[in-house]
């Protein structure tokens, strides 16, 4: 009987290189994916743009014919639909298939784009034929250089006194008001009432007797109500 022997020599991958191999490929995703958003969000910020300039368009030749512009978008030369039934838009606003569009014709000359998941928003002015894009910081804003919208009539703010220059405050004439117990606010001798129980405060609190020294609660209390009346 004879026997034969094959030896085969099998070749694998170790753990290393499989290691090795994800990496890379974590690498080149990590840098292509977030390049592939950005370059399919531009094409969709694109349409956006084109979508706005028609609608600016619709309403320069609505303005020639009526004098004014429109908010209502079945009055425009183009059609335009809704993206989710297909109908034709009507009234201020239609949703498209990533942005929703609001014209404000009649309030202002303004149409606007905003992202349906509410990421940012263009807008465009056709009047002044200038396209705006919030938040600033949002790197579509940034791709496309688009500045921010403008706050609409915006209420004035009243003028700031200057901290250099306070408003100049009238000095209290009765030195009961700066100090009751003062020697000065004593000595005071204003306009007493004709009240003669308040008369009677005004002359204890002018009376001479408070000079020598007799100070109690009674002369306390006098001097308060001093204070309170013949200021």
């Amino acid at each position: 009987m004879f026997t034969s022997k094959f030896v085969c020599d099998k070749k694998g991958f170790t753990l290393l290189e499989i290691l090795v191999v994800v990496l890379l490929l974590g690498i080149l995703a990590a840098i292509a994916v977030p390049s592939y958003i950005r370059a399919v969000e531009k094409t969709r910020t694109r349409e956006a743009i084109q979508v706005l300039s028609s609608i600016s368009l619709s309403e320069d030749n609505y303005k020639l014919s009526s004098n004014e512009y429109t908010d209502k978008v079945q009055n425009f030369n183009l059609v335009f639909k809704n993206f989710d039934t297909g109908n034709q838009a009507s009234g201020n606003s239609f949703k498209g298939e990533h942005f929703d569009y609001v014209v404000y014709g009649q309030m202002q000359p303004l149409a606007l784009a905003r992202r349906n998941n509410g990421e940012y928003e263009l807008s465009v002015n056709y009047e002044e034929k200038k396209y705006f894009c919030q938040p600033s910081s949002h790197y579509i804003c940034k791709e496309f250089g688009f500045p921010e919208m403008p706050v609409i009539n915006e209420e004035p703010q009243e003028p700031e006194v200057p901290v250099d220059n306070p408003i100049p405050q009238e000095e209290p004439t009765n030195p009961c008001q700066i100090d009751p117990t003062s020697q000065a606010c004593c000595e005071y001798s204003g306009d007493c009432s004709a009240d003669e129980d308040i008369n009677e405060i005004c002359q204890v609190c002018n009376s001479p007797w408070l000079h020598i020294g007799i100070i109690g609660s009674l002369i306390r209390k006098y001097l308060l109500l001093c204070d309170k009346y013949c200021s």
